[in-house]
């Protein structure tokens, strides 16, 4: 939910760097519910190696060099074994478990 305790006055009331600060705090609330809303929309859905990657805004071979870990979950798929999946779900949770780990992984 959006924070408006600080709505209270106009804009015409506000000075602007008040009206930056504020236009800031909303936009950076703004950003977590989208944030939000897209990491956990769909979250059963395989992705292919390039949805990975712009899911996490990396390029391919870094998502790639990415795979070289082990503990990166992935689904082998097609008939040749050969085309790899990735659940989103599993994907969120690599990177939040990588994240706090962040000094391992240097």
């Amino acid at each position: 939910m959006l924070d408006s305790s600080h709505t209270s006055q106009s804009g015409a009331e506000l000075g602007e760097e008040e009206r930056w600060d504020h236009t800031t705090r909303m936009f950076s609330q703004l950003l977590v519910v989208y944030r939000e809303y897209v990491f956990n929309q769909d979250s059963d859905r395989l992705l292919t190696i390039n949805e990975a990657a712009r899911l996490l805004n990396i390029s391919r071979q870094s998502f790639e060099d990415w795979m070289l870990d082990p503990s990166l979950p992935r689904i082998v798929v097609g008939r040749s074994g050969t085309q790899l999946r990735i659940p989103k779900r599993g994907l969120l949770e690599y990177v939040r478990i990588r994240s706090e780990r962040w000094f391992e992984n240097r």
